[in-house]
C-alpha cells in the first residue's frame, strides 16, 4: 500500500510576505483628494445671487424671482460638475494618481439618475427646513423652492459620490453649505425693513455664499 506524501508546514516570519487576502484588501482600497483648481470655483454662484437681487425681490415677486434663477443654476451646476469632477484624483496604496474622467456619452445614467436623486433629496431637506423653524403653515412654495435650490447646490457632490464611492471628504462640501443656510436665518429676524430680508431670500444667498466658499477652499484644507 502506498504511503502518502503530507505537505510540509512552513512559517514565514518575514514582513515582505503579507497574507494573500489582506494583501489584495489593501490593493483595492482607494482614497481620492480634490486639490484646489481655479477652474473648481463656482463663479456661478455669484452671478445667480446677483441675478435675484437685481430682479424684483419684493414680497409678492419673490417665488417667481427664485424660480427664474433655479432654472439657471441647474443649467450652470451640470457644466459646473463636469470641471468639479474632473478635478478629483484617485490615489491607491500603491500611491498611483489617476484622474476621473466623466463623459456625457459614458456617464449619461450617472448624470441624469443624480439629477432625479437630488429631486428626491427636496422633501428630507424640506422637512429639515422646518424642523429649523421656517414657517410650516405658511410659505409652502417658498419653501419648497428654498430646498431645492439647496439641493442642486449639492449636487456636483452627488455625482462626485457615485463616480468615485467615496463620501468622508464630501461631508466638508455639505458642512458649508448647511453653514450658510444657517447663517442667513440670522438676518431675517433683524428690524431693518429690507425687501432682501423677506422669506427665504437671506438663505438662499448665505447657502450660495456657503457653497462658494466651500467648493473653493475645501482643497486648500
Amino acid at each position: 500500500m502506498p504511503t502518502r506524501t503530507t505537505p510540509k508546514k512552513t512559517v514565514s516570519f518575514s514582513d515582505n510576505e503579507p497574507p494573500v487576502k489582506e494583501q489584495q484588501h489593501i490593493d483595492l482600497e482607494e482614497n481620492i483628494k480634490i486639490p484646489f483648481s481655479l477652474k473648481t470655483i463656482p463663479f456661478h454662484y455669484i452671478l445667480i445671487v446677483y441675478s435675484i437681487l437685481k430682479q424684483d425681490i419684493t414680497t409678492g415677486n419673490v417665488l417667481n424671482n427664485l424660480i427664474n434663477n433655479l432654472f439657471a443654476l441647474i443649467f450652470m451646476q451640470l457644466v459646473y460638475t463636469f470641471l468639479f469632477v474632473t478635478n478629483i484624483i484617485e490615489i491607491t496604496k500603491k500611491k498611483h494618481q489617476k484622474r476621473v474622467k466623466l463623459s456625457i456619452g459614458k456617464d449619461y445614467s450617472l448624470i441624469i439618475s443624480s439629477i432625479l436623486i437630488s429631486l428626491v433629496f427636496v422633501l428630507p431637506i424640506y422637512l429639515l427646513v422646518v424642523l429649523f423653524g421656517a414657517p410650516f403653515t405658511t410659505y409652502f412654495q417658498e419653501n419648497l423652492i428654498l430646498s431645492t435650490h439647496l439641493s442642486f447646490l449639492s449636487y456636483p457632490i452627488i455625482v462626485s459620490y457615485f463616480k468615485t464611492g467615496e463620501k468622508s471628504i464630501y461631508y466638508k462640501y455639505l458642512a458649508f453649505i448647511a453653514i450658510g443656510a444657517w447663517f442667513g436665518a440670522i438676518a431675517i429676524p433683524l428690524d431693518w425693513d429690507r425687501d432682501w430680508q423677506n422669506w427665504p431670500l437671506p438663505i438662499v444667498i448665505s447657502s450660495y455664499i456657503g457653497s462658494f466658499i466651500g467648493y473653493s477652499i475645501v482643497g486648500l484644507l
